[in-house]
């Protein structure tokens, strides 16, 4: 019995690391995100303002806001697993 319950609690303990890990990597990849984001708003802001920027700009523009948020969606459905991807996960 000591023996499955010293395994279970290696195994507790890996996974609550492998978590905590796994919620670092988001928090560091939503910071860049979110200053691409703001920069990206800005330069929205600044089209409407400028009827001169090029088509072929804007629709490269409209990409990276495409792109970053299905990010945003992948590392927020993430964030609010309650269990990280691996935890049934064995060496």
């Amino acid at each position: 019995m000591s023996d499955t319950l010293n395994k279970l609690c290696r195994n507790q303990f890996r996974d609550f690391l492998i978590g905590r890990l796994w919620q670092g990597v988001i928090h560091n990849i939503n910071g860049p995100l979110q200053i691409v984001s703001m920069n990206l708003e800005l330069l929205k802001m600044l089209k409407d303002g400028d009827p001169d920027l090029p088509e072929q700009l804007w629709g490269r523009i409209e990409q990276i806001v495409d792109s970053i948020e299905r990010i945003q969606n992948i590392t927020n459905n993430l964030s609010r697993r309650k269990e990280h991807p691996y935890s049934t996960w064995t060496p």
